[in-house]
């Protein structure tokens, strides 16, 4: 069965209690405010790194902090006008 993900990563949260986590990659849709960039999915918490690596055996190696660095600079600010009108959120 293919994984929904493009791919897996394992990071250490660090933490006494089930420090390990794996997280799924893929691409965010067509439609989505975020198209096209990265999507970071968490899937479990492992107690260790062995534990991870055997429920995700083809996860990426290395288990740094990885960040997906998206950008939301193309959406309209909070107070900026908008085709279709401003709503009145800030009474």
């Amino acid at each position: 069965m293919p994984s929904k993900y493009d791919y897996v990563t394992i990071e250490d949260k660090g933490g006494d209690v089930m420090p390990f986590a794996a997280y799924g990659w893929s691409r965010y849709p067509r439609g989505s405010v975020l198209e096209g960039q990265a999507s970071k999915q968490f899937i479990e918490c492992y107690a260790n790194e062995a534990e991870a690596r055997t429920a995700h055996p083809n996860a990426i190696e290395g288990v740094g902090n990885r960040s997906a660095n998206n950008s939301v600079s193309h959406l309209p600010g909070e107070d900026d006008f908008v085709p279709g009108g401003a709503l009145p959120d800030d009474y």
